[in-house]
C-alpha cells in the first residue's frame, strides 16, 4: 500500500461515531515500495509511527481516532489498539483501512487482508501529535466516543516492541442471536437455513461493488441484478425484477425474516419495485440487509428499521430451493458440506459429468474473473491464487487450508486426464512442490483445458490454458475437493 502527502486535505464525510463497523484491513511497512512515492511519512508529511492508520477520507475524516480490534498479527498489540486516520492511499477506498506495522515487508506481507472491527471515537485529542499519541485522551479515559455510549478501553495489552495499549471492545447497540461468521465477519441467525445463510453470505460479498442500471454482475448490480446474481450462484433461478421476484418467492411476514430472505420496497411505482436481501443482525444494525441502492452508494448495507425503509416497505419473500435441489443444502463456512444444483457458469462451459459441487465452484470462481491479485487476499478486494481457491470452497460449505501445499495434501489424487470442472490443478513455480493452484473449469471460449487463477498482480483473476507450454512445464498434480 502506497501513503500519499499532499498539501490541502480533502473534504471528508461524517461516518457513525461510537458504532463498531466491519472493515476490510490490510497493512503497510516503512519500505519505499510501500511508501512510494512519499517516503515513510504520514498524510502531514509526518514521519510513520506506531499508530498510524490509512483511511478513505470520504468514509472517515482524517484526524480521527479509531479502535481496530478483531485482527490477528504477532506485530500489533494483541486484542486492539487505538491509532490516528492520518494517512491515505490510491488503494485504500470505501470500508478499507491500511494499518502501519514497523516490521519488514516480508513480516508486513503476513498480515494479507483481514475482516476488522473499526470504531470511530472521535477526533484526535492530541492534534499537535501522531498515531497513538495523538489519541492518547481515548486511552486513557479522558475522553470517550460523542455517540453509541462507547468510552474508552481499559484493559492493558502488550505490542510490538514491548509497547503497551489499553483496549476492550466497545460495546455496539443492537442484540444479535447470530454466531455463525459471515463473509467479512459479520454473523448469520444460527436459526436461518443453511440455504439462505449462504445466500447472505455472497451478498455480504459484494457490498462495495457499483451500482449498474441493469447490472448482473459485480461488475455493476442493480437491485434486482444483485437478487438475481446471488442466488444464481446457489442453483436457483429467479426473474430478473423486483417486482416479478416478489411474485416467485414464499410471502412471509417481517417477524419471520431470516438470513437469506428478500425484503421488497414501494419506491417509484405501485407496487415493489426495489429489492434486497435480508441478513439479519450486521455491525450494530438489529434488522440489516443488502441493496444495490443506487450510483451515489453502489452495493451498501442498509437499516430495515429507519424511517426511509419502514415508509418504503412493501413485504418480504422466502426463497424455496427446488424439490430435490441440493442447494437446499447450501451452507456457510464451518457447516456440512454442500452444492448448488446449477450448470457450470456459463453456455462456454461445458462438462456433462461434472458434479454440482464442481459445477458450483466452477461459476463461483467465473464471477471472480478480474478481480484484482494481492499477496495473501482471500476476498473480492484482492486474492492471491490459494485465497481464491479457499474463498470459492468456503461460500460452498467445504473448508480448505489456506496455502497451495496444503491444498493439495487436502484433496484427492487424481489424474490430469480425469479432470473435472471444480477440480484443482497445482503448479511447482518459486520452490519444490506444489506453490501455485488454479479451478479447473474444462472447455471455456475455444480453450479446451481452462483454468481460473489468481496470477500475479499485472493480471489479478484470470482464464489460463493448461495446455499452454508455461503451464505444462510447471504442472504439479491435481486434486479433487470432496465434501
Amino acid at each position: 500500500m502506497s501513503a500519499s502527502f499532499a498539501l490541502a486535505a480533502p473534504a471528508v464525510a461524517a461516518t457513525n461515531t461510537g458504532q463498531a463497523m466491519t472493515f476490510e484491513a490490510t497493512a503497510y511497512a516503512p519500505t519505499a515500495q510501500d511508501n512510494y512515492p512519499y517516503g515513510a511519512v504520514d498524510y502531514y508529511g509526518r514521519p510513520l509511527t506506531k499508530g498510524d492508520i490509512a483511511v478513505d477520507p470520504s468514509v472517515i475524516p482524517l484526524k480521527s481516532c479509531l479502535l481496530i480490534t478483531g485482527y490477528q498479527s504477532p506485530y500489533l498489540p494483541s486484542g486492539g489498539f487505538i491509532g490516528e486516520a492520518d494517512d491515505e492511499g490510491g488503494a485504500i477506498k470505501g470500508r478499507h483501512v491500511d494499518i502501519y506495522i514497523n516490521a519488514s515487508e516480508s513480516q508486513v506481507n503476513g498480515f494479507g487482508i483481514q475482516s476488522v472491527k473499526v470504531t470511530v471515537l472521535g477526533q484526535a485529542t492530541n492534534p499537535s501529535a501522531a498515531g497513538t499519541a495523538a489519541c492518547a485522551g481515548y486511552e486513557n479515559g479522558q475522553a470517550s466516543a460523542t455517540s453509541g455510549g462507547s468510552t474508552a478501553p481499559t484493559q492493558t495489552s502488550s505490542g510490538s516492541g514491548g509497547a503497551t495499549s489499553s483496549q476492550s471492545p466497545p460495546t455496539t447497540t443492537g442484540t444479535s442471536t447470530e454466531s455463525t461468521p459471515g463473509n467479512g465477519g459479520t454473523s448469520v441467525s444460527s436459526s436461518a437455513s443453511s440455504f439462505g445463510a449462504s445466500a447472505a453470505k455472497l451478498a455480504e460479498g459484494e457490498v462495495g461493488m457499483p451500482f449498474l442500471w441493469g447490472g448482473a454482475s459485480p461488475s455493476g448490480f442493480d437491485c434486482s441484478g444483485l437478487v438475481q446474481w446471488t442466488f444464481d450462484h446457489l442453483g436457483v433461478q429467479l426473474p430478473r425484477l423486483s417486482g416479478e421476484q416478489y411474485q416467485a418467492t414464499t410471502r412471509i411476514t417481517k417477524a419471520e425474516l431470516q438470513p437469506g430472505d428478500l425484503v421488497f420496497f414501494q419506491t417509484y411505482k405501485a407496487g415493489p419495485s426495489f429489492g434486497g436481501v435480508y441478513v439479519g443482525s450486521y455491525d450494530g444494525i438489529q434488522h440489516a440487509f443488502i441493496a444495490a441502492d443506487n450510483a451515489s452508494v453502489d452495493v451498501v448495507i442498509n437499516n430495515l428499521d429507519s424511517a426511509k425503509w419502514t415508509r418504503l416497505y412493501y413485504g418480504a419473500g422466502r426463497v424455496t430451493p427446488p424439490s430435490g435441489s441440493t442447494a437446499a443444502t447450501g451452507a456457510v463456512s464451518g457447516g456440512s458440506s454442500s452444492s448448488a444444483t446449477s450448470s457450470a457458469t456459463s453456455s462456454n462451459v461445458s462438462s456433462s459429468n461434472t458434479s454440482s459441487l464442481g459445477a458450483s465452484a466452477v461459476k463461483l470462481a467465473l464471477s471472480e474473473v478480474g478481480r484484482p491479485y494481492v499477496w495473501g487476499g482471500t476476498s473480492p478486494v484482492g486474492f492471491d491464487c490459494s485465497g481464491l481457491v479457499q474463498w470459492v470452497y468456503d461460500h460452498l460449505g467445504v473448508q480448505l487450508p489456506r496455502l497451495s501445499g496444503q491444498q493439495y495434501q487436502a484433496t484427492t489424487r487424481i489424474t490430469k486426464a480425469e479432470l473435472q470442472p471444480g477440480d484443482l490443478v497445482f503448479f511447482q513455480t518459486y520452490k519444490p512442490g506444489p506453490s501455485h493452484v488454479g479451478i479447473y473449469i474444462g472447455s471455456y471460449n475455444g480453450i479446451q483445458h481452462a483454468v481460473v487463477a489468481a496470477d500475479n498482480p499485472q493480471v489479478g483473476v484470470e482464464i489460463d490454458n493448461l495446455d499452454t507450454a508455461k503451464w505444462t512445464g510447471l504442472y504439479y498434480g491435481a486434486g479433487r475437493v470432496t465434501p
